[in-house]
C-alpha cells in the first residue's frame, strides 16, 4: 500500500492518500487514516496485540526456563528454549509491523526517520528469524550450546535486538506525537531502546547476565508500549488527533 502526500504547509493539515483512494485528514504526530479494511490501523491493532499477547507467553517461558536452570550460567535448556525460539519466530515480524504502522500513520520530518526505522526493525527481525529457524532445524544439544557466550548464533542475536531493535524503536519513538498515551508509548519506546543497548555491556565484559538488561527492553517494556500503542489505534476511529 503506497502513501502519497498532497504538497500542503509545512506546519498545516496534512492530506494522506492509500493507494485504495481513501483520504484522511492529520496534525502532526501518528494519523489516524482510514484506508479501507487493510490499513495502517488495523494492521497497527492486529500487529500490537500479537506482540504484548506473544509477549507474555515469551515472559513467563523465560522466567520458568532461567528458573530450570542448575546454575546462573547455565543456558536455557529444553523444553522452554524450543517453545521461546517458536514464539520469537511469531513477534518478530509482529514487532516489524508494529514500527511499520507507525511510519505508515505519521508525518516525519525528515520522512526517512519512519522508513529507517522500519529497515532497522526488518533487519532484526530478519537475523533473529533465521537463527532460530536454523537452530530448531538442526541437533537441540547444539542450539542449547549456541546460547553459551562466545558463539557465531549468540553473536547475530545480540546484533539483531541490542543494536537493529534498539535503533528501530529510538527512530520511532519521535513519529508518535501527542500527549497522555502517545506521550507514554514514546516514552517507553525509548527507555526500551536505551535498555536494548544497555545489554551490549555483557559483550566486553563477557558476562551474559548483564545482557538481561537488553531483555527487560525488548521483551518486557516493548511488549507494553505495543500494548498502549494498540489502545491508541483502536481509539482512533475517525479523529484526526493522536491522544
Amino acid at each position: 500500500m503506497s502513501l502519497k502526500a498532497t504538497g500542503l504547509p509545512r506546519d498545516g493539515p496534512l492530506t494522506v492518500a492509500s493507494g485504495i483512494g481513501v483520504n484522511a485528514r492529520v496534525r502532526g504526530g501518528i494519523s489516524a487514516m482510514q484506508t479501507g479494511p487493510i490499513s495502517g490501523r488495523t494492521v497497527g491493532v492486529a500487529s500490537t496485540l500479537a506482540v504484548g499477547g506473544a509477549s507474555l507467553v515469551y515472559g513467563a517461558v523465560l522466567l520458568i526456563g532461567l528458573a530450570a536452570r542448575s546454575s546462573a550460567s547455565d543456558p536455557i535448556a529444553d523444553p522452554w528454549l524450543v517453545a521461546m525460539e517458536m514464539l520469537i519466530l511469531f513477534i518478530a515480524p509482529c514487532m516489524t509491523l508494529v514500527i511499520w504502522s507507525i511510519d505508515a500513520r505519521a508525518r516525519s520530518v525528515p520522512r526517512g526517520r519512519g522508513r529507517l526505522s522500519v529497515v532497522f526493525m526488518a533487519a532484526c527481525a530478519t537475523i533473529t528469524f533465521g537463527v532460530h529457524l536454523v537452530l530448531l532445524s538442526g541437533p537441540r544439544a547444539a542450539a542449547e550450546a549456541a546460547f553459551r557466550w562466545p558463539s557465531p548464533f549468540y553473536l547475530l542475536d545480540i546484533l539483531a535486538w541490542d543494536v537493529f531493535f534498539a535503533l528501530a524503536v529510538l527512530l520511532a519513538a519521535p513519529l508518535v506525537r501527542g500527549g497522555g498515551l502517545a506521550r507514554l508509548t514514546r516514552w517507553l519506546l525509548v527507555l526500551s531502546g536505551l535498555l536494548a543497548l544497555a545489554g551490549l555491556i555483557g559483550v566486553p565484559t563477557g558476562d551474559m547476565n548483564l545482557r538481561n538488561i537488553g531483555i527487560l527492553g525488548y521483551a518486557v517494556v516493548f511488549p507494553a508500549a505495543a500494548l498502549v500503542l494498540g489502545l491508541i489505534f483502536w481509539r482512533a476511529g475517525e479523529s484526526p488527533h493522536l491522544r
